[in-house]
């Protein structure tokens, strides 16, 4: 930390502390810069009503952050789908911190990160994705390719790909010249037609489902 103070809210800032050239001041993270851009564009009472919130959420959450943590404390780091912006940032912070067990998190949605600080003797860390994946977000393992939600629907997507292919390759072949010709692509006898539009429905009705 260096020894300014944010603009908005009179935290320490880091070194170096956040900036943005369109946005006059220094601050302590983005939340408070975002803020300021913000109060900016409110009328002057809205304005003093959002500063002095987000002061006081601010406060509450340094006093947190320098809170000392018990010596068994754990930390885990998990991927969270869905974070778009610093409120989304606040909002998993103040969703884990609801969670007993859980002391602190900290989440970046640059980075679609959150690190938890957990008490072992309550939870495990494969409990830690299902206590945060609510409201609009997914979060899962750092060493997991996909969520199993995401696992599922890439399965179903790869199935419905597969069996859609093979429905269109028979339209192609049988349907289509129909509707232009009179006579499929290929000159199959009728039973050997309607194994095909039987295998037409079969694989339309997969897709579907």
């Amino acid at each position: 930390m260096s020894n300014d103070t944010c603009t908005l809210c009179g935290l320490p800032t880091p070194e170096p502390p956040i900036t943005d050239p369109e946005v006059e001041g220094i601050f302590c993270c983005s939340g408070c810069l975002q803020v300021q851009d913000l109060l900016e564009d409110l009328d002057p009472e809205q304005a003093n009503r959002v500063r002095k919130e987000t002061i006081a959420r601010r406060h509450r959450e340094w006093e947190e952050e320098t809170e000392e943590l018990p010596d068994n404390t754990k930390e885990a780091f998990l991927k969270v789908a869905g974070m778009h912006c610093a409120t989304c940032e606040s909002f998993i912070e103040s969703l884990s911190r609801q969670q007993e067990g859980i002391y602190r998190s900290e989440a970046s949605y640059a980075s679609e990160l959150v690190k938890i600080y957990y008490d072992p003797k309550q939870l495990t860390e494969e409990q830690l994705p299902e206590l945060i994946s609510k409201m609009g977000y997914t979060a899962y393992p750092m060493n997991s390719v996909f969520g199993e939600d995401n696992f599922s629907q890439m399965m179903g997507l790869m199935l419905g790909t597969i069996f859609a292919v093979y429905g269109l390759l028979i339209y192609i072949m049988v349907l289509y010249p129909i509707y232009l010709t009179g006579e499929p692509l290929v000159p199959f006898k009728p039973a050997t037609q309607y194994f095909f539009m039987y295998h037409l429905f079969m694989m339309t009705s997969i897709v579907l489902f």
